[in-house]
């Protein structure tokens, strides 16, 4: 293809000048309206709430009734504060209990129970006396027709 040939793969309709509705129906128009629409629906919003704020005036029994759900929502939200400090401080015990190793007993937090160790630990003393080296036996030599005492060992 030549370059003059150029125009033939181009799609005829998008030379082609677009009517109105066409144009009113590309999603880039689309955006615009749906953007300009909002904003007018805010600002009518905005007009109406000026409006209402206007012609609206508390009573006192209004106002008594928002102090009184604006206190008992600060109590809710003590009570909500006192709750977790409990529970923090059952968690702390917890931890504690579990760090708490006594001599014989632990804590079984799975079961919320003392456990105690029934195992008795070998004392020290059996352990060096195990640990060290066993003396030789003094030897005399074989008997003959004679019981070995062993005197040196009394």
């Amino acid at each position: 293809m030549g370059p003059h040939s150029q125009h033939i793969d181009d799609d005829p309709e998008d030379s082609r000048p677009r009517t109105k509705e066409e144009l009113a129906n590309t999603p880039e128009a689309i955006l615009r309206r749906e953007k300009a629409d909002a904003e007018e629906k805010k600002l009518k919003d905005a007009q109406n709430e000026m409006k209402d704020n206007a012609t609206k005036e508390e009573s006192p029994a209004d106002a008594k009734k928002a102090d009184a759900e604006a206190l008992e929502a600060a109590l809710k939200k003590a009570d909500i504060a006192e709750e977790l400090a409990k529970v923090e401080k059952k968690e702390e015990k917890k931890a504690e209990l579990l760090m708490t190793n006594y001599d014989n007993k632990f804590y079984n937090e799975q079961n919320g129970l003392w456990m105690y160790n029934l195992i008795q630990a070998e004392p020290v003393e059996e352990k060096k006396a195990a640990e060290a080296p066993a003396k030789k036996e003094d030897f005399y030599g074989a008997t003959e027709k004679v019981q070995n005492l062993m005197p040196q060992r009394y």
